[in-house]
């Protein structure tokens, strides 16, 4: 068996994208070859960084190149992002000859086998999804979106039944959406109004973004208390959303000495040494010394932040 993943990248999420896929490949031990489909644009000169692996790795590593002007003049709402978000729609006509595909966004670190996500059987949905988890943007959007089963799924991680997405035309329905309506959260409410009825849920732990461990309080809204347990637990897919990112100089994510320790693995995978990540590793384990706690971090982080602004 073959495992195919997708990520979108542009030149500044290149690098995401390879320790993602480093992470991938550190875990994977059921021996299936892996190939890796990066949704880009041509002229991405980060892509040869991830074409490196192919040579220590059992992997194949592809481009699937589209063509920008499909998506270029598609508005954003969202400010932190650029008509690239748009990419993800184009992967059931961009990437021929596959059936099945697990998507995942760059900006993650995988901590066990992908492939407990892999062979989950799509049976006859189109995708497997996960819900986005309880907080007020999530509530006005199944207001503004009406979704009948009240139910709104993030589009960061998916394991998706490309057959059958062909078959819908599900990237030509986004994009006709898109063209005719501006939505808050962009490409994500398109695939939530298009792929309502045909979606199966995933477990939290597939996709563990920042807010999971900010929101103890507000976990049995929606979802039961183990739900939220078994992602911190559990992990399969740590999704650094927000400005939380690890390769800061100082990150307070929770996971950020774990992401730190994919960064040394490739040192002695690449035979390099980077003195700038090193410092930043270093300083990561010192401020994790100092603080061990979550709590303690994000309040030093906002008063750090609030001596900044001054």
């Amino acid at each position: 068996m073959t495992i195919h993943i997708a990520y979108w990248v542009n030149e500044k999420y290149t690098i995401y994208a390879y320790y993602s896929l480093l992470s991938i490949l550190k875990n994977h031990k059921s021996g299936e070859k892996i190939i890796c489909h990066l949704i880009t644009t041509s002229g991405n000169s980060n892509i040869n960084m991830l074409k490196s692996l192919e040579k220590k790795f059992n992997i194949e590593v592809d481009e699937a190149i589209l063509d920008e002007n499909l998506v270029k003049n598609i508005p954003t709402s969202l400010k932190h992002l650029d008509y690239s978000t748009f990419f993800r729609f184009s992967i059931d006509t961009l990437i021929n000859n596959v059936d099945k595909i697990i998507y995942i966004d760059a900006d993650t670190i995988i901590t066990s086998e992908i492939s407990s996500l892999y062979n989950k059987d799509l049976w006859n949905n189109t995708v497997w999804v996960i819900s986005e988890s309880p907080n007020i943007t999530t509530v006005n959007l199944l207001s503004k979106l009406s979704l009948k089963n009240k139910k709104y799924f993030n589009a960061w991680v998916l394991l998706i039944n490309l057959k059958k997405r062909r078959n819908y035309s599900i990237s030509n329905k986004c994009l006709d959406l898109l063209k005719n309506n501006r939505y808050p959260s962009d490409d994500q409410d398109p695939l939530n109004i298009i792929l309502q009825d045909t979606c199966k849920r995933l477990e939290w732990r597939y996709n563990v973004t920042t807010w999971y461990f900010l929101i103890e309080k507000f976990y049995d809204i929606w979802f039961p208390k183990s739900y939220y347990e078994d992602a911190l637990k559990n992990p399969v897919i740590i999704h650094f959303t927000w400005d939380r990112k690890p390769r800061n100089l100082i990150s307070i994510h929770p996971y950020t000495l774990y992401y730190d320790r994919i960064l040394l693995y490739n040192f002695w995978i690449q035979k390099t040494f980077n003195l700038k990540e090193f410092i930043i590793i270093c300083i990561h384990y010192i401020f994790f010394w100092l603080f061990p706690k979550y709590k303690w971090r994000i309040k030093i982080s906002w008063y750090v932040w609030k001596i900044l602004r001054k």
